[in-house]
C-alpha cells in the first residue's frame, strides 16, 4: 500500500503542471482562432504580451528622434487606447514635430505634381491633382509606352496604374468626387511602385496581371495620339490599354489603398504597402485601417506583416490546438498505463501461490499457474481494478 500513493501523486502533479503550463497558451490560441481573419482583433490579442508601457515610451522616443511625427502620434493613440499613461512633455515634443513647414510642403507638392516620385502627404496630393486632370497618367503612359513599343525595358505596371487611373479620373469627375479616395489610392500605389516602397511580392503579382492584359495596339494608338498632341484621342485610346479583368483588379487595389490613405494617412499607406505581399493582404490592411485609424502605423511597426495575415494565423492556431489536444491525450494514456502497472504490482502477490506449493515458477503453464492467475483476477475484481483478459 505504500507504493501506490506516491506514484499516483507524481502522476497527478505532472498532469496538473502540464495543464497549468498549457492553459494560458491554449486560451490565447483559442482567442486568436475566434478572431479569425479580423486583423484588428488578432492584433489586440497579440499585443497583450508584447506592448507594455515601457515599450510604448521607447517607441515614441524613437519616433521623435527620427522626426517622424506621424508615427509618434500613432504610438500615442495606441498607448492611450490601451490605458497607458503618456508624459505631457512627450506629447508637447510630438506636437512641435508636427508644426507645418510651408516651404517644404510646397516643394513636395510641386515635385509630386511634376514627377510623382515622393511618398509624403503633399507629394501624394500633388500627384493626385496631376492625375485628376489627366496630366500625370498621360505623362507616365507616354514615357513607358514608347519604351515598350521600342522593345526596351519598361515598367508595365506603371502603364497599368496609369491606364486604370485614367478610367478612375473619369469616374471621379462624373461622380462629383465620390471616387476621389479610390483615385488617390491608385496614385499612391503608382508613387510607391516608382519609389520602391511597394513590396517585391506585391509588385511582381500586380505586374504579371498587367503584362498579360496589356493591349499593345491600343498603347501604340495612344502614343501616336500623344505624339501629335491630340489629347482627346490619347485619352480615348488609353481606355483600351488594359483588358477589363486586369482593369478591375487594379481598381480594387486602388480602393483598398484609398481606404488606408483616408484612415491612416500617406505614411500609413506606405508602411502597409511595404509589408503586403498579395492583394488579399492589402485588403486586410484596409480593414485594419478602417477599424484602428491613427493606430495603424503603430500596429504595423510592432507586428509587421503578421498584422495583415489573420487567415493564415488562424489556420496555424487550429493545428497548434490539435497538437495540444494530442499531448493531453498522450498524458492521459500514460497515466492509465502507469495505474495498471501499479495495480499489477500491488495485487499480483496476493493471488500468486507460494514457492513451496507451486509446481512450476512464473505465471504460465500448470494448474498452479492457472490458480495464481485466477487469484490475481479475483483480487482485481474485489479491489475494483479494471478487468482485462490478458496482461
Amino acid at each position: 500500500m505504500r507504493f501506490l500513493p506516491p506514484i499516483l501523486l507524481a502522476v497527478l502533479v505532472a498532469a496538473l503542471l502540464s495543464c497549468a503550463f498549457a492553459a494560458p497558451s491554449a486560451w490565447r490560441a483559442w482567442r486568436l482562432f475566434v478572431a479569425g481573419d479580423d486583423p484588428a482583433a488578432t492584433a489586440a490579442v497579440r499585443l497583450e504580451e508584447s506592448f507594455t508601457p515601457a515599450r510604448a515610451a521607447a517607441e515614441i522616443d524613437a519616433a521623435i528622434k527620427a522626426e517622424d511625427s506621424g508615427l509618434a502620434e500613432s504610438f500615442i493613440a495606441l498607448a492611450t487606447a490601451r490605458g497607458f499613461p503618456v508624459d505631457p512633455q512627450t506629447e508637447a515634443r510630438v506636437a512641435g514635430l508636427g508644426a507645418t513647414d510651408s516651404a517644404r510642403a510646397l516643394r513636395d507638392f510641386g515635385q509630386g505634381f511634376a514627377e510623382g516620385e515622393r511618398a509624403n502627404l503633399p507629394a501624394v496630393i500633388g500627384s493626385t491633382t496631376s492625375d485628376l486632370i489627366g496630366y500625370g497618367d498621360l505623362r507616365d503612359l507616354w514615357r513607358e509606352g514608347r519604351k515598350i513599343l521600342a522593345g526596351g525595358a519598361a515598367d508595365e505596371l506603371t502603364v497599368g496604374f496609369a491606364a486604370a487611373g485614367l478610367a478612375l479620373s473619369v469616374a471621379t469627375w462624373t461622380s462629383v468626387g465620390a471616387a476621389l479616395p479610390e483615385r488617390a489610392g491608385l496614385s499612391a500605389l503608382k508613387i510607391a511602385q516608382k519609389t520602391g516602397r511597394l513590396s517585391r511580392a506585391l509588385t511582381a503579382s500586380l505586374a504579371r496581371g498587367a503584362a498579360k492584359a496589356l493591349d499593345r495596339e491600343a498603347l501604340q494608338a495612344m502614343v501616336a495620339a500623344m505624339g501629335r498632341a491630340d489629347f482627346v484621342a490619347a485619352r480615348a485610346a488609353a481606355k483600351g490599354i488594359l483588358r477589363p479583368a486586369a482593369l478591375s483588379g487594379l481598381e480594387a487595389a486602388g480602393r483598398d489603398a484609398g481606404e488606408i490613405y483616408t484612415k491612416a494617412g500617406a505614411r500609413g499607406l506606405s508602411d502597409t504597402l511595404a509589408f503586403a505581399e498579395t492583394q488579399g493582404e492589402l485588403r486586410q490592411g484596409a480593414r485594419l485601417a478602417a477599424k484602428e485609424g491613427a493606430k495603424t502605423r503603430a500596429l504595423l511597426a510592432l507586428l509587421g506583416r503578421s498584422a495583415l495575415i489573420g487567415v493564415s494565423l488562424g489556420t496555424t492556431v487550429v493545428f497548434w490546438s490539435f497538437a495540444l489536444l494530442g499531448q493531453l491525450l498522450a498524458l492521459a494514456a500514460l497515466t492509465q498505463r502507469l495505474g495498471w502497472r501499479c495495480g499489477e504490482r500491488l495485487f499480483a502477490g496476493r493471488g500468486r501461490p507460494s514457492p513451496e506449493s507451486a509446481p512450476s515458477p512464473g505465471w504460465g503453464g500448470g494448474g498452479g499457474g492457472g490458480a495464481a492467475t485466477a487469484g490475481y483476477l479475483a483480487a482485481r475484481r474485489s479491489r475494483g481494478w479494471p478487468f482485462s483478459g490478458s496482461r
